[in-house]
């Protein structure tokens, strides 16, 4: 009530600061309590950061990659789509006043990229695997900052003739590796020969045999000559191509780099025997990238570091064997001990473990971190480490602050079955046996040896979880399981559990509602899900000094997800972004349901917009027949066909009897309503629909470089271009001959939506003969404007559904890198969520009274573009809806032309929109303007002073008016001038006459004459005067007398 009061007042005392002060101040109390009472807002945010408002649920902004929102222009990626990569965020605080940061990825299943003079053009598919894969990579790419580019495109302009304003992301990327192989006819073992020597030595030095054997093995080679293999290969060796890795990051020892383990590709020397039907031929590439040699996908356990992402340093090798419990779960008998007597002599019929391949007689017959131990009836190489597996988790922390601790837990595990006589078989390459691991294994002196913690947690085995340390402690969430040694392609099991950790001895706890605000048993509020992303978001000074979790997409059974959740710790419930107790709640995209479609309705009354009233469209009756014709989301009715729209509206096959025929409700506006309905659905598709390059549905002319304007002299568009739907405002995609002409009536009468209203002519109008049905009226009008409509409401921006992506904090944001984005789809793109709103402010405003015109913006979000909406207090009338503006905004639209006799405004664009456009004149306005930043977030506050300002607009008088009274005062001057000079020359002459006179009266005085002389001036003008009436006498009877003779 105080602030409907202070506006009113305000209105009529524009000038009055105090009255500005209160209203500012409730605007802020009243919004900010509103907006806390919902859980969407940081307490301390609002007043302690003025320059910016936190939120905690807000959209994406896309800095790298294809476009896929209406917002901006991305950046190219620096890298190839890909999948199963990790990232890394590598941060400085000690190298001086700015704070270094970088952001690494590692690796991944990608696509092959093409190059030109440096640049990425375009991806190609290499050949797909066995296993679906398609490319692995051991490539590193780094980033070290990101930012926005704002411009005005000169070819594409708002609908009211303005230059568009634009955004471009800028992201450097600096290929720190290409990643490295092993030349052709070189296994990876020979490749990493001095490597593993130089591990060997360190870790078994007090194995006799192991360092007799190596030191014959040496005598062969010396890894100290670099001119010779394998010491040449010293320099270049690095991690095996590979995806589904992990990483982890050492803070405490020089922001080390971890990366354990994962799917790998590496050279194998397939024997020919083995190969069905044999080698027919070989390759005789030597490029180390397109090897001659066949590669097999592997699983890995190997560990590697770095501490600048080029060089690498081998930790240890791994093993090529399973861990002793994957050995014992290869035998699916049950285990018998069988005795007989042979030659008096009892003996024990154990089954054997392991592959005949592993069987060993002492340590030297294992490879890598593996020793032979006796299981069963005979020795077999055991790995002493975690085996090798994908898809598992890994940490580095410290929970003293002084030593670190590196975990790994979980993942995809390959084991051999014995379904081979009395040995297991299976070949570890095809990982044709999958197997579920809930192991936890750490390691204290940076990944060299391992201790295994448990081989059996609380939390069931799975893979595609995510670790993360957190508030001090650590959190594994979620993951893909199912009975210990199933085959992949087998019924699985997906998890939405949370489980914590808070100290190195403690216990798993999964108790959600133990440390949540609320929560249900042990089940998360997400979906199950596993290939997720968990990142955290540090405490700076745009998020109130407060760490915050985060979980985004992931996928199930039923296919990818795109839901993104935030956590602030125990004591707090998860957020889910859009939600409904955040003010995101009301963003839509074409994927939104249609119960989430509503009337938006600004109290457009004397004070201007302050509150926004929303209204359902439908009664349920209502979506129940939207529903019937398969109608769920907006997108599905922006799409919808015109037989569809023609059914709700009640038009159907004549042969439907007419109580069969949907009929939507009048209470709902009737046929007005749907088609409303049906034209703001398509409105938002245009305004949050993906972004289409593809020239058949685009402009021609908008495909040339930016700020370039196309001459173009009218005609069809260039044949090169194919058949295009618009070329400068006309439809040439009616032939496919490859001719072109203008669309025609008959043209748009078939591509008719059912809704939209035809050129008024005798066969559009008012009814529409369709095809099978008959007549259908056109809509004469809607219930509410479109824009007015489609301008309230904010786009969603999103990373679209994706999975094995990788997720980091990077420059106070947290930003979601590739993934796939479905089966056959991998992605390159960069999202980073954006917390924080934008904070617009009116730098220049026109004073109240005034006829001036601009509007000067500025905002505190980098990036951020303009909508302003301009608002008659007089009329109660939307004058201009939201429209797009750069940094300033010229209002002389205002201006009434049409009252003041001109036919022409240079700031409106003379179109069949023209008349709409012109300005309503003097009177009181409400200017509104709101900045976008790049995410689509927009200000949630309007405050009068800051982005809101009420004046009274007063036009200059009129161009002519002002002509007119200049040429009347001109002319005024130049009479008064000559009247001036003509009076000035009688003086002059009169004076001169007097001096004749007193000339003559010297004269006279010397005969006694009179001796006046003025009375003699005025005697002889007298005499003067008496002549010049007989002369004008005289004239007018000769005048006459010529009358009288020219009259005979």
């Amino acid at each position: 009530q105080r602030r409907c009061w202070l506006e009113k007042k305000m209105v009529k005392d524009h000038t009055s600061k105090s009255l500005r002060g209160q209203l500012l101040f409730i605007q802020k109390i009243t919004t900010f309590f509103l907006i806390l009472h919902s859980g969407n807002v940081e307490k301390n945010s609002f007043f302690q950061s003025p320059s910016s408002f936190f939120v905690g649920a807000a959209n994406w902004a896309q800095v790298v990659g294809e476009q896929r929102q209406n917002f901006v222009s991305p950046a190219k990626a620096g890298f190839s789509p890909r999948w199963g990569h990790t990232a890394i965020h590598i941060s400085d605080p000690t190298s001086g006043v700015d704070v270094v940061e970088a952001m690494y990825v590692l690796g991944g299943d990608t696509v092959e990229s093409l190059t030109q003079n440096g640049e990425i053009v375009s991806h190609k598919i290499v050949g797909v695997h066995h296993d679906g894969s398609r490319g692995f990579r051991n490539d590193v790419h780094s980033a070290a900052s990101y930012s926005w580019s704002r411009y005005q495109d000169k070819v594409e302009r708002t609908e009211y003739n303005v230059p568009m304003p634009k955004v471009e992301g800028v992201m450097e990327w600096e290929v720190v590796t290409e990643g490295e192989k092993p030349p052709s006819d070189v296994t990876y073992d020979e490749w990493l020969q001095c490597d593993y020597d130089t591990w060997e030595a360190s870790k078994y030095a007090s194995d006799a045999g192991r360092m007799a054997e190596l030191a014959a093995r040496r005598a062969n080679y010396d890894c100290d000559d670099v001119f010779t293999v394998p010491g040449s290969y010293l320099d270049t060796t690095m991690w095996s191509p590979r995806r589904g890795h992990a990483v982890a990051l050492d803070k405490l020892n020089g922001n080390t780099m971890y990366v354990f383990g994962g799917r790998a590709r590496e050279h194998k020397r397939l024997e020919e025997e083995r190969a069905v039907g044999g080698i027919k031929t070989r390759p005789m590439e030597n490029d180390k990238f397109h090897s001659a040699w066949r590669e097999a996908s592997v699983l890995k356990n190997d560990v590697w570091k770095s501490t600048d992402g080029a060089n690498w340093d081998l930790v240890t090798p791994g093993c090529k064997v399973p861990q002793e419990g994957l050995i014992l779960a290869g035998q699916p008998y049950v285990r018998t001990i069988v005795t007989h007597k042979v030659n008096h002599h009892i003996v024990e019929d154990l089954p054997r473990y392991g592959a005949k391949t592993d069987q060993c007689w002492n340590n030297t017959d294992c490879w890598g971190d593996a020793t032979c131990e006796h299981l069963g009836r005979e020795k077999t190489c055991v790995c002493n480490m975690w085996s090798p597996r994908e898809h598992h988790a890994a940490v580095a922390h410290s929970w003293d602050g002084s030593t670190t601790t590196l975990y790994v837990m979980g993942g995809f595990a390959s084991k051999r079955q014995r379904n081979c006589g009395d040995y297991a078989c299976g070949d570890l390459d095809a990982a044709s046996y999958r197997q579920y691991m809930n192991d936890i294994w750490t390691s204290t002196d940076g990944g060299e040896s391992w201790t295994a913690v448990t081989l059996d947690a609380k939390w069931a085995p799975r893979g595609g979880h995510t670790l993360i340390v957190f508030l001090d402690a650590l959190y594994l969430a979620n993951g893909q399981g199912g009975t210990v040694g199933q085959h992949p392609l087998d019924e699985v099991t997906y998890y939405n559990d949370l489980w914590q950790l808070k100290s190195s001895d403690g216990e798993w706890e999964n108790d959600f509602a133990a440390f949540t605000k609320s929560g249900n048993g042990t089940k998360a509020p997400w979906d199950a899900r596993f290939g997720h992303t968990m990142a955290v978001e540090e405490p700076n000074a745009a998020n109130s000094q407060i760490t915050r979790l985060y979980m985004s997409g992931g996928r199930d059974a039923d296919g990818f997800l795109s839901d993104s959740w935030m956590w602030r710790g125990e004591e707090f419930d998860w957020i889910k972004d859009y939600s409904g107790n955040t003010e995101q709640q009301y963003y839509l995209d074409m994927d939104s349901d249609l119960k989430e479609l509503k009337n938006v309705i600004p109290n457009n009354n004397k004070y201007g917009q302050s509150e926004i009233r929303r209204e359902n469209f439908t009664l349920p009756e209502d979506m129940n027949l939207l529903h019937g014709e398969g109608l769920f989301t907006i997108g599905d009715l922006a799409n919808a066909d015109r037989s569809t729209i023609l059914r709700l509206r009640g038009f159907d096959l004549p042969q439907v009897p007419a109580e069969n025929r949907l009929a939507w409700s009048e209470e709902q506006g009737g046929v007005d309503g749907v088609c409303y309905m049906y034209a703001l659905a398509k409105a938002l598709n245009s305004k949050c629909g993906e972004i289409n390059y593809d020239l058949s549905v685009m402009d021609g002319e908008r495909q040339l470089p930016r700020n370039q304007r196309p001459k173009f002299k009218g005609g069809a568009p260039p044949a090169d271009l194919g058949v295009v739907s618009e070329w400068h405002g006309i439809d040439w995609s009616n032939l496919g001959d490859g001719s072109y002409e203008q669309e025609t009536l008959e043209d748009m009468i078939d591509e008719w939506d059912g809704c939209s209203q035809l050129p008024k002519t005798a066969i559009t109008w008012p009814e529409v003969d369709v095809s099978t049905i008959g007549s259908v009226p056109q809509v004469s009008r809607w219930r509410y404007d479109v824009r007015q409509q489609a301008g309230e409401i904010i786009c969603k921006s999103n990373p679209f559904p994706r999975a094995f992506h990788a997720s980091v904090y990077f420059a106070q944001q947290i930003w979601l890198i590739g993934g796939k984005r479905n089966v056959d789809d991998y992605n390159n793109d960069l999202w980073y969520r954006d917390n924080v709103m934008p904070v617009s402010t009116l730098n220049t405003v026109p004073e109240t009274g005034t006829s001036e015109r601009i509007f000067e913006f500025k905002s505190n979000k980098e990036g951020a573009v303009f909508r302003y909406r301009v608002y008659s207090g007089d009329k109660l009338k939307e004058m201009r809806p939201w429209t797009l503006a750069y940094n300033q905004e010229n209002i002389g639209w205002l201006k009434n032309y049409n009252d003041i006799g001109e036919k022409s405004n240079k700031h409106t664009h003379k179109g069949p929109e023209q008349r709409l456009n012109e300005g309503p004149g003097d009177g009181n306005y409400i200017y509104y303007m709101r900045g976008v930043d790049p995410a689509g977030n927009e200000d949630l506050l309007y405050v009068e002073g800051r982005n809101m300002h009420t004046w009274r607009y007063t036009p200059d008088p009129p161009g002519w008016l002002i002509t007119i009274i200049f040429f009347f005062l001109f002319a005024c001057a130049c009479y008064i001038a000559y009247e001036y000079h003509k009076y000035a020359r009688a003086m002059a002459l009169e004076r001169y006459a007097i001096k004749r006179i007193r000339r003559k009266f010297k004269g006279m005085m010397a005969e006694g004459g009179d001796r006046d002389a003025k009375a003699m001036h005025k005697k002889a003008q007298k005499g003067k005067s008496k002549k010049k009436k007989k002369k004008k006498k005289k004239k007018g009877k000769t005048s006459r007398a010529l009358r009288n003779l020219l009259s005979l």
